[in-house]
């Protein structure tokens, strides 16, 4: 496999260590726009899963409750900012990396207009 590839795995690798789930998505981020083939997705999602992560499937209980606290700052944001708040803006106030944070609006479906 290219270099890029091995690094786009320690990255994911390093980015979900604690927990364990990789979203799809996450792999695009990722990549960006470098071109890759279908094996080399393959041999991603297979190296994550040997380290122990699980890739794509439905959000768990824990990016649910992630979630929550997204919802219930991005609201609190939206009131004293009087517009939608950015993903930067709710990461910072939560406490939280943006990345989980752009994973768990995608997983709800957004935040509104």
């Amino acid at each position: 496999m290219r270099p890029f590839i091995d690094e786009v795995i320690e990255q994911l690798a390093a980015r979900h260590g604690a927990t364990t789930r990789v979203d799809l998505n996450d792999i695009s981020e990722i990549i960006g726009l470098q071109a890759v083939s279908y094996e080399e997705v393959e041999h991603i999602i297979h190296q994550l899963e040997a380290r122990g992560c699980a890739v794509g499937g439905p959000p768990t209980v824990r990016e649910m409750m992630l979630l929550r606290e997204v919802l219930q700052a991005a609201r609190a944001l939206r009131a004293a900012l009087g517009r939608k708040p950015s993903v930067d803006q709710i990461a910072t106030a939560i406490g939280k990396p943006p990345f989980l944070v752009r994973r768990a609006v995608e997983n709800g479906g957004g935040l509104g207009s």
